[in-house]
């Protein structure tokens, strides 16, 4: 009889964690976030700055405004390197949140892919009342 209670329980617990969890993340943006993760790393987003041998290219809507080296300043620290959350489009737009690696509050910092290219937009708005769907922290992208 206590294996068959024992038994009940575990069922009820994996059935309520599967329904905080929710439903599986689509192909398209797991390979989405991999390539926008990607692109952030290599465009200077993250701590680890600009990769050794790539060159700055304009990506926000201000950059042509800037030297190159004020741009690395600008960009450097900018985004941690794993998306926080999600929204997936009708036509497949992704939109990623990224956490600020610099700023001390939880604005929500935008990204995604326009026509294959990388795009990044800083937002005022509260990471965690974006309405976004928050993405599993295990997964982990590493750089080239």
């Amino acid at each position: 009889m206590k294996s068959a209670r024992t038994g009940v329980i575990a069922v009820v617990g994996l059935v309520s964690c599967a329904s905080v969890v929710g439903p599986p993340i689509s192909d398209n943006v797991n390979q989405q976030r991999k390539l926008v993760e990607a692109l952030v790393w290599s465009n200077g987003f993250t701590c680890e700055g600009l990769p050794r041998g790539k060159s700055i290219v304009p990506i926000e809507m201000f950059d042509t405004f800037f030297s190159k080296q004020e741009i690395m300043k600008l960009r450097r620290c900018e985004l941690e390197p794993h998306a926080y959350s999600f929204e997936e489009g009708g036509d497949g737009a992704v939109v990623f949140i990224f956490k600020s690696a610099r700023r001390p509050y939880n604005s929500a910092h935008m990204a995604g892919l326009e026509h294959g290219e990388l795009w990044v937009n800083e937002s005022y708005n509260d990471i965690e009342k974006s309405g976004f769907r928050r993405l599993p922290s295990n997964y982990r992208w590493s750089g080239p």
